[in-house]
C-alpha cells in the first residue's frame, strides 16, 4: 500500500483509518510525506511493516510506485490527478473516491468509493474485484508525455492549415 502527501487536501487521515481497520488485501504501508497522526495510527495497525519517507527523490518515487500494489488516494481537490495516472503506470490498483475528476480521469481503471468516513470506505472495498493490469496501464499510457506531445504537435499542425 502507497500513501503520498501530507498537506490536509490529501486526506491521508482518513486513508490511515481505513488502513487501520486492517483490510486483508493490505498486508503493509509506505507513506510519503504523511502526518505523524497518521503514521502513529498505521504504526499501531502494522507493527513492523510500515515504511515513511520524507522527500523522496523522483527516481525512489518511482521505485516506490513500482514496489506498491496498491494506492490509496482519497483526497478530492486535485488538480489534474497527476498521482493516479503516476500510479497507474507502475501498476498499481488505484483507490480513490468517485468524483468527477476521478470518475472522467480514471473510469474503469480504478476503485472508486462513494465518499465517507472510514468504516463506509472500508466496506465499499470488501470482497471487490480489482481493474486488471492492462486495463490500468492502457490508460495511463492514455497520459504519456509522448502521448501528450503528439497531441500538441498534431493540434499544431491543425491550426498551421
Amino acid at each position: 500500500m502507497l500513501l503520498i502527501g501530507g498537506g490536509a487536501h490529501k486526506r491521508n487521515e482518513l486513508a490511515a483509518r481505513v488502513l487501520a481497520r486492517r483490510p486483508a488485501w493490505c498486508k503493509s504501508v509506505v507513506g510519503v510525506g504523511l502526518s505523524p497522526q497518521a503514521r502513529t495510527l498505521l504504526d499501531d495497525a502494522y507493527p513492523g511493516a510500515t515504511e515513511w519517507v520524507v522527500r523522496p527523490t523522483d527516481e525512489q518515487l518511482i521505485d516506490l510506485y513500482r514496489s506498491a500494489e496498491f494506492f490509496l488516494f482519497l483526497g478530492t481537490e486535485e488538480g489534474f490527478g497527476l498521482p493516479y495516472i503516476e500510479a497507474l503506470s507502475s501498476g498499481c490498483i488505484v483507490i480513490a473516491v468517485d468524483q468527477p475528476l476521478t470518475r472522467e480521469l480514471l473510469g474503469e481503471a480504478a476503485v472508486l468509493v462513494i465518499d465517507g468516513d472510514a468504516r463506509d470506505i472500508e466496506s465499499q472495498l470488501k470482497h471487490r474485484a480489482w481493474p486488471p493490469l492492462m486495463e490500468r496501464r492502457k490508460l495511463a499510457a492514455r497520459f504519456s508525455w509522448r502521448a501528450f506531445a503528439e497531441h500538441v504537435r498534431d493540434e499544431l499542425e491543425a491550426t498551421t492549415r
